[in-house]
C-alpha cells in the first residue's frame, strides 16, 4: 500500500539556543502515538524537552507539556489513562495521567537508555 501524505502539522518552536545533536542517536525529535480513545495525538519533542498534545482529527495544539531532558518513547497503559515516557540522557520514566496530560509520577533512576 501506498502512502500519501495529506497534512502537516508543525511542533511548537524551539528555543534559537536550542543544540541539535550531531552525533549517535541523531534523534531530533522521536515518540508518537494516538491515545486509545482517538482525541488526540502525542507526540513528543526529544531536543524541546517537551510533550506536545494535539487534537485529532483537528490537529490543533491542545497542550505542551515540559517533561525536562531528552525524552524519548512514550506508550499507553493497556487501559489508556496513563501515559509512560522515557528519558534517554536521566534514565527517568514519568507517568502522565490522560486526557489532562498532568505528570502524576516520576521514577528518578530507570537505568540507562530506558526505551531500549
Amino acid at each position: 500500500r501506498a502512502w500519501t501524505t495529506t497534512r502537516f502539522i508543525e511542533l511548537p518552536p524551539l528555543p534559537a539556543d536550542t543544540p541539535v545533536e550531531a552525533e549517535w542517536p541523531f534523534t531530533v525529535d522521536h515518540g508518537i502515538e494516538f491515545t486509545k480513545d482517538g482525541k488526540f495525538l502525542c507526540v513528543l519533542a526529544t531536543t524541546g524537552n517537551y510533550l506536545a498534545v494535539y487534537s485529532y482529527p483537528q490537529l490543533e495544539l491542545v497542550k505542551t507539556v515540559p517533561l525536562g531532558v531528552e525524552p524519548s518513547y512514550l506508550t499507553f497503559s493497556p487501559e489508556g489513562d496513563s501515559l509512560y515516557i522515557t528519558s534517554r540522557v536521566k534514565g527517568g520514566l514519568m507517568v502522565l495521567s490522560v486526557p489532562d496530560f498532568e505528570v502524576r509520577a516520576q521514577a528518578a533512576e530507570t537505568g540507562r537508555r530506558p526505551q531500549r
